[in-house]
């Protein structure tokens, strides 16, 4: 945490490290990581391996903020996420977009439509052959 409380300009390999390392960072960290990377999110994602990362970084955040309830922030993520995830190389972006979006209105609008949304991601992501992806979201709806 130190080292990336440390770093004035931040490259695509420490934003990555933020992406893979949310768990062991502390709560309020989080967030003001997110800040400061935020920034540069319009620069990178002019790149494919920008948007590639940025795209890992907000699939990370989304987890975390429905972990801790936090759905006000999630659907702020979420339409970032939506907005960067548009070519056929962001698959995988985009389906986990679609389940977020259907986890989030389980969770604030009409839990039937919401999970009948979730559910229909997780089982493409079986069909695509990624069963252990789809049984590590589907603790999400639980």
């Amino acid at each position: 945490m130190s080292y990336l409380m440390g770093i004035e300009s931040w490259t695509l390999q420490e934003i990555h490290l933020f992406a893979n390392t949310l768990d062991f960072l502390d709560h309020e960290f989080i967030f003001i990581f997110f800040k400061r990377v935020s920034k540069l999110l319009e620069y990178y994602i002019q790149f494919e391996k920008g948007r590639e990362v940025y795209c890992g970084l907000l699939i990370n955040i989304i987890e975390y903020t429905f972990v801790k309830n936090q759905y006000e922030f999630a659907e702020v993520l979420l339409t970032q996420l939506g907005l960067l995830s548009t070519s056929f190389q962001d698959f995988f972006s985009r389906t986990l977009y679609k389940f977020f979006e259907g986890l989030l209105i389980m969770r604030t609008v009409n839990e039937e439509q919401g999970r009948t949304m979730a559910t229909r991601m997780l089982d493409i992501m079986v069909e695509l052959d990624q069963a252990p992806l789809s049984k590590m979201f589907s603790l999400l709806l639980e």
